[in-house]
């Protein structure tokens, strides 16, 4: 018996309004769910922009397109909802979509607040259906010396450019769509800095943890952190952990060129006292590949969701430690 098709709806399928970062969507989520139809089919799109949502329903072959995101939550049948959405909008989508028995897939972060996030859980709660080799080797080492997260990462559109995907970039957006993201956007943010001003570094601050700080601090939350961007045309993403005779590092590429494998590198003492190297690469398949490929054995199977609402709110909570001293620090 052929596996049973997971039905789709993505809810973003252009570029953030107020954003030059490269569409999630375009260049990622949407192409490898095409790749992927024995698992799954997109039944809608969803975006802001009407000249967006009809662009990636024709390029991609998705016979419904909207610009109404709970239009398409409530309407057709659906099993599966992507939120690729701007920040603002995720909390009032997933809930939203976790409201109408739908499964939710959140791009990061799940929030910026843990107020919002914690009312995403809770809709969770209510809902009816609520990196192997690195953890392997892991697993050997005795005690843990030291752990590193390092994402030095330059801009996104030279990794785009050369993508082969070619995101469009509309910006027919409605006035109060704009007025209602800026609205949405501002009250998330005074709640993340308890109503003290929003300054742009404050507001940048936010962004930035919510971009690459989402992905390295939900893999270890108690790590040397090295974060940053720049216009340098690189992506240094790794996790680094050290133990008394081995140290084991985990290393990820770019998700905006497809094929590029995740390679997990080995440093130890033989049982002959000589240094070793190793390097493991267990598949040639990209992160989001595997990503899509994990969701579908979680809904399917009932595999254990690793990065559920519940393991993300633990990230925000940090986040909110960090909100904290840095209002210490400015106070200072």
């Amino acid at each position: 018996m052929p596996p049973k098709q997971l039905r789709v709806g993505v809810i973003g399928g252009g570029e953030d309004m107020h954003s030059t970062l490269a569409t999630v969507a375009q260049v990622i989520h949407l192409p490898i769910l095409q790749l992927l139809p024995q698992l799954y089919i997109t039944r809608a799109v969803c975006d802001t922009s009407r000249k967006t949502a009809d662009h990636c329903a024709s390029k991609f072959h998705i016979p419904h397109s909207t610009t109404d995101p709970y239009e398409l939550i409530k309407s057709l049948a659906k099993d599966l909802i992507f939120n690729l959405t701007s920040d603002e909008f995720h909390a009032p989508c997933t809930i939203a979509a976790l409201e109408a028995g739908k499964h939710v897939m959140v791009e990061k972060p799940l929030t910026l607040g843990l107020t919002s996030g914690e009312s995403i859980l809770e809709a969770a709660k209510k809902a009816k259906d609520g990196a192997k080799a690195f953890k392997r080797e892991i697993a050997t080492i005795p005690r843990i010396m030291y752990a590193r997260s390092r994402d030095i990462v330059g801009p996104n559109s030279f990794f785009v450019g050369q993508s082969g995907m070619e995101p469009v970039k509309h910006t027919d957006f409605p006035p109060n769509a704009v007025k209602e993201r800026n609205e949405r956007i501002g009250a998330l943010l005074d709640d993340v800095w308890e109503g003290q001003e929003v300054t742009p570094e404050r507001n940048e601050y936010c962004r930035f943890l919510g971009g690459l700080g989402s992905h390295d601090q939900s893999l270890m939350r108690e790590v040397t952190y090295e974060s940053g961007i720049d216009q340098v045309p690189r992506f240094d993403a790794h996790l680094a952990v050290y133990g008394e005779k081995k140290s084991v590092s985990i290393k990820y590429n770019t998700p905006y060129i497809k094929g590029l494998p995740i390679v997990v590198e080995v440093d130890e003492l033989n049982e002959n006292g000589e240094w070793t190297h190793r390097t493991v690469q267990t598949r040639f398949e990209d992160a989001y590949t595997a990503e899509l490929s994990e969701l579908y054995e979680c809904l399917i199977h009932g595999k254990p969701i690793k990065t559920s609402v519940a393991d993300a709110v633990e990230d925000l909570i940090l986040f909110d430690m960090m909100y904290e001293q840095y209002k210490a620090q400015m106070a200072a």
